[in-house]
């Protein structure tokens, strides 16, 4: 090194700087002269990469607008959604959002995607770390389940003046049903005049307890009597008239109980008599009106009418016809009817009676609500206009259209 560089062994000049600054100096003057040409490189860079795929956005736009706003024009527009969010993993600006707005209502038309203001139903919600896993409604009442917590909670109001917890409902939760209750599985509406007299909750957990609670009533627990071949798994339940139908999916069956005095008891019949429905993956039960309707985790359904040839008197015979396989349709140009829920991954069903019978599905993977008609014809979708930070984990309809989200530890509704 002495001979390479031979100032290193002579002494420095008094005024000279010390060895270790010129070092210094000399790694750290390239360093900044290269750290600010590369900042200026990556900027422009960035800026010309967000302006390329702004443009092909807006190019895309501009094609879609000499189309029909229908399936014609899908493809420019989902191409224009596809750019627009390339664009803005580089930047933003006033012309990216006001774009991404345009392509946004115009696939939502092209979807029948209707985007609603979900308000919150209660100020706070029903508890700071309260998890909603079940949901029922009437015109007047709420009732929500809080699987975290295992407690039902009562809500009384309208959706045009407000919400008000109702703090002296008595329902699961007490000392008394907790002990005689483990985890509840589903819960339903039961109309009035019910067990407790008017119209309430029932709600059933593992081994086929019951509990029935109503506002100002002190809550009710039943034992349903099991099957004979005892019970495989309850997955859900509902109400339809004086009868509560119970799905079992482990044992291929749908039990019935009838009402005695409001209460559901006595030997459950079979829906399926003659024949052993494989009901593996079934996941949710609705009846409208005569009919059953099963729906599989898959997203395919079962469509079953149970009726009496004959008399009782002379011994009639109960036949149980199901659809071969029900068929979602849609009457857009292009799509073709499918066996499960196009698009959705569907964990929940709820039925929507006459004067416009329909069938709601939460779906999973969208974070949205799926409407179909009756007769499976696809009637729309909706979504919150600002999108949910959290999974919805339940939902239910009220009289006469209003729509309830559970979202964390709040309701959310709309009509």
């Amino acid at each position: 090194l002495n001979r390479l560089a031979p100032g290193f062994s002579e002494p420095l000049h008094p005024d000279a700087l010390s060895r270790q600054m010129l070092v210094g100096t000399a790694i750290a003057i390239p360093l900044i002269i290269v750290t600010i040409a590369s900042l200026v490189y990556v900027r422009k860079g960035r800026t010309e990469e967000f302006q390329s795929y702004l443009n092909q956005a807006r190019t895309s736009v501009m094609t879609a607008q000499t189309l029909p706003l229908d399936e014609t024009s899908r493809g420019e527009w989902e191409n224009a959604a596809k750019m627009l969010s390339l664009a803005e993993t580089y930047s933003s600006s006033s012309e990216s959002q006001s774009l991404r707005e345009q392509v946004q209502t115009a696939l939502d038309t092209i979807n029948l995607v209707s985007r609603l203001d979900f308000r919150p139903l209660v100020s706070g919600g029903f508890g700071s770390d309260a998890v909603i896993t079940g949901l029922a409604a009437s015109a007047t009442d709420l009732y929500v389940l809080d699987g975290k917590h295992e407690i039902i909670r009562h809500a009384w109001g309208a959706p045009e003046r407000g919400y008000e917890i109702d703090t002296a409902f008595e329902c699961l939760g007490t000392t008394t049903v907790s002990q005689e209750l483990a985890a509840p599985i589903d819960f339903v509406l039961q109309p009035a005049p019910g067990a407790l007299g008017m119209e309430g909750v029932v709600a059933i957990d593992e081994d086929g307890t019951l509990l029935y609670c109503a506002p100002d009533r002190q809550p009710a627990i039943a034992q349903l009597t099991p099957p004979d071949i005892g019970w495989g798994r309850i997955q859900a339940i509902d109400v339809y008239g004086d009868s509560l139908y119970v799905l079992d999916p482990v044992m291929n069956a749908v039990w019935i109980y009838e009402a005695a005095g409001g209460f559901f008891s006595g030997v459950p019949k079979m829906f399926f008599v003659e024949e052993v429905r494989e009901l593996k993956g079934a996941i949710d039960l609705a009846m409208a009106h005569d009919e059953l309707i099963v729906l599989y985790a898959d997203g395919r359904l079962d469509r079953c009418r149970r009726s009496l040839s004959g008399s009782k008197d002379d011994g009639g015979r109960i036949r149980v016809e199901c659809d071969p396989q029900p068929y979602f349709q849609d009457e857009r140009p292009g799509r073709e009817p499918t066996a499960q829920i196009p698009g959705a991954v569907p964990v929940e069903m709820d039925y929507s009676p006459p004067p416009e019978p329909s069938l709601y599905f939460l779906d999973l993977l969208s974070n949205s609500v799926f409407h179909y008609s009756l007769r499976l014809v696809y009637q729309g979708q909706f979504m919150p206009k600002e999108l949910f930070e959290e999974e919805i984990s339940a939902m239910t309809l009220g009289p006469p259209n209003d729509l309830y989200l559970a979202v964390g530890s709040q309701v959310y509704q709309t009509r």
